[in-house]
């Protein structure tokens, strides 16, 4: 793996020309590679912005024991498939969705452990990106451990023509203190991902909300606009507010 130690970074401002993301050609993947680092609730509130944009997704669920992310997408009349990404399967149904060039955006909500398997099939999808000229865009979703950082440089040699983002989970820093992902804040990987992308944060959301999306299968937008309870209501607009900013960076 690569040395991702490097000396602490200057903050200086990154300024990007955001992304055309209606009527463009993007396959988003949201991984991080370990299970429970924040993936599908920064997919479900990447879903919710596509859905304000009025964009046209194919939402991908692709880890069989965890399928929180499908259903209240479904219940909203968004095409949603579900595939074993563990499996070379996957990516030939990946390959073959692309081929067909119904989508303007192709959502994957990664598995955990997806290097694992990267290793042997990602080629699938990447020539298939070329092949049908998808765009590769990546959140990476970190916690404070290093091991993330480890591993989204090995993702990145695997993928060398992706525009890759760091999200850090702000849900696992004590007081939302964004200095204690020092690990990615003085790597190496911070540093090309801010000469391509943008380091992003992804804000900690009112446990009624997220326990409504997951435990009654209610998206965030619906919780925003029709919640049974007005401090529901309100908390779940005040955080699809702040998420909307944080893509906003990225996409137009």
């Amino acid at each position: 793996m690569s040395n991702i130690i490097m000396p602490a970074l200057s903050p200086k401002k990154i300024v990007k020309e955001r992304k055309l993301l209606k009527g463009a050609k993007r396959v988003i993947l949201f991984s991080g590679d370990k299970g429970g680092c924040g993936k599908s609730t920064a997919c479900a509130a990447f879903m919710e912005y596509c859905r304000k944009l009025g964009i046209k997704v194919l939402l991908l669920e692709t880890d069989k024991t965890v399928t929180d992310l499908g259903p209240p997408y479904e219940a909203l009349a968004i095409p949603v498939k579900y595939l074993n990404m563990r499996k070379e399967a996957a990516y030939d149904a990946i390959a073959n969705i692309l081929q067909t060039n119904e989508y303007d955006v192709v959502v994957i909500n990664g598995t955990a452990s997806l290097n694992e398997t990267m290793n042997v099939h990602g080629w699938i999808l990447r020539e298939a990106c070329a092949e049908t000229q998808y765009a590769l865009d990546v959140f990476w979703l970190l916690n404070t451990q290093g091991l993330g950082v480890e591993l989204l440089v090995d993702f990145w040699e695997l993928f060398p023509e992706a525009a890759l983002n760091v999200i850090c989970n702000l849900k696992y820093a004590e007081d939302e203190d964004k200095t204690q992902f020092e690990v990615y804040l003085a790597s190496n990987a911070r540093k090309r991902i801010e000469e391509q992308g943008h380091t992003l944060w992804l804000p900690v959301g009112a446990m009624p909300v997220m326990n409504a999306y997951v435990d009654d299968k209610v998206a965030f937008g619906v919780q925003a606009e029709a919640g049974k309870f007005l401090s529901q209501r309100l908390k779940a607009k005040d955080w699809l507010r702040q998420t909307d900013e944080m893509f906003s960076r990225v996409y137009r």
